[in-house]
């Protein structure tokens, strides 16, 4: 489940052309981010913060998108982060990414070409594959310069996968702490000696939720009362008056709920992003009277490309030339091919049939309409209903105000009566 947040800015029509051009959008993966109430508490903080044009919120692997003026400060961001208690760590910085260019043969005079790829490129141990990290931009000029110079190279964008990687839920973690969870249960049942019940609903507890006690504990140290505390303070004052197996077996089951909720999410967002998310990752570009292939996150608006029969493009566009039909099913749900001419709009995703077409594009790779349908379909996940928004806002007053009354009437009835204090507590 994804979440966006967009800030309100000022910027005036005239100059929004510019202000597109300067952004950027740089990744933190947030460990101790796993839910939508975690996600929601980082919107609220950092909203607001100048330079911070937008942010996207991805609980089950860890991360958010921030996307930022040029010259923004990321480390303002780390800084919001430790003081909420979510640390993070900058993993990626979108408007550039690290190109190999993967020469056919070695280079007689490598200097020239790194100087004509750009100054931080470097050449690699095998003596053919040069490494530069660039804008998409600064990808294509550099392809264009190699192509005038008549150098034959093989360009594509390195992909780290682990990033991205969703993370996992700890089935076989939280497996064993119920285990432990049942065997306190049943100890306690046979009149088992209480250390023995003690030490299992420990274990339980250590192994399913110490994650949630610490950031509850936090949590309550900041007045901020969201899942986390309300369970921390549950499992702690169950332990308190001796109800050592039931903490532990809430604490799981808690934790086991969770985890299926982040595995259906996880699993919903593949299947659209599988659905829609297949384009190819290089395009067949017209580059100074030749055909090239370079990376498709590369290439910008109005560029010339060409599309082979069976071929899935790449980027949205329109035809230039040639004649044929397009299966877009998997955008639009149309079954029938739909015809192609000269002049008619094309959409990433769409695979040509029994014609080639050449294409000039519309837009770039990360704004195609796959990548937008994609965007809008995790946007819509976040939508909240009215009356979901309301019980937000009452929640948000209603929470504190109980968790006051429970702590009065716990200090009065141990102050004020003579009953035990673990009577209080429980009736707190």
């Amino acid at each position: 489940m994804v979440f966006n947040a967009t800030s309100k800015t000022s910027e005036e029509p005239g100059i929004m052309g510019q202000v597109e051009q300067e952004k950027l959008e740089i990744v933190f993966r947030i460990e101790l981010m796993d839910c939508p109430v975690e996600a929601g508490e980082i919107e609220r903080a950092l909203t607001g913060m100048p330079g911070l044009l937008a942010m996207r919120f991805d609980p089950p692997s860890r991360q958010a998108f921030f996307t930022v003026v040029r010259d923004f400060d990321a480390n303002r961001i780390s800084s919001k982060l430790d003081e909420l208690g979510f640390p993070g760590e900058q993993v990626a910085a979108c408007a550039e990414q690290t190109y190999l260019f993967e020469l056919e043969d070695k280079p007689g005079d490598a200097g020239r070409i790194l100087t004509l790829i750009g100054e931080n490129a470097s050449l690699c141990e095998d003596g053919k594959t040069i490494v530069c990290r660039l804008a998409p931009k600064a990808a294509f000029s550099a392809a264009e310069r190699l192509c005038e110079a008549a150098v034959k190279v093989n360009i594509r964008v390195e992909r780290k996968t682990d990033v991205a990687q969703q993370s996992k839920p700890p089935f076989v973690k939280l497996g064993v702490a119920l285990i432990l969870a049942a065997a306190a249960e049943i100890l306690e049942l046979t009149a088992a000696p209480e250390p023995a019940v003690i030490a299992l609903s420990l274990a339980a507890i250590a192994s399913a939720g110490c994650g949630t006690i610490l950031r509850g504990a936090r949590n309550l140290l900041r007045f901020n009362f969201n899942m986390s505390t309300l369970m921390a303070v549950a499992v702690v004052g169950a332990c308190l008056l001796g109800s050592w197996p039931e903490a532990a077996m809430v604490m799981t089951l808690y934790e086991i709920g969770e985890a299926i909720e982040s595995l259906a999410a996880t699993r919903a967002k593949s299947a659209i992003r599988t659905l829609l998310g297949h384009a190819p990752s290089s395009v067949t570009v017209r580059m100074r009277g030749s055909w090239v292939a370079l990376p498709a996150e590369s290439i910008p608006v109005g560029t010339v490309y060409r599309l082979e029969p069976g071929e899935q493009a790449a980027l949205d566009g329109v035809v230039i030339e040639g004649t044929g039909a397009m299966d877009e099913s998997a955008i639009t749900g149309e079954s029938l091919p739909v015809p192609k001419t000269e002049g008619s709009s094309v959409w990433a995703g769409a695979i040509t049939l029994e014609s080639g077409l050449v294409i000039r594009s519309t837009r770039m790779a990360g704004d195609s309409m796959t990548a937008r349908i994609i965007a809008a379909v995790e946007s819509a996940e976040q939508k909240k209903a009215p009356m979901q928004r309301f019980i937000d806002r009452f929640a948000a007053l209603y929470t504190p105000s109980v968790f006051a009354l429970a702590i009065a009437v716990s200090v009065l009835g141990i102050v004020l009566s003579g009953e035990p204090w673990q009577t209080w507590v429980y009736r707190g």
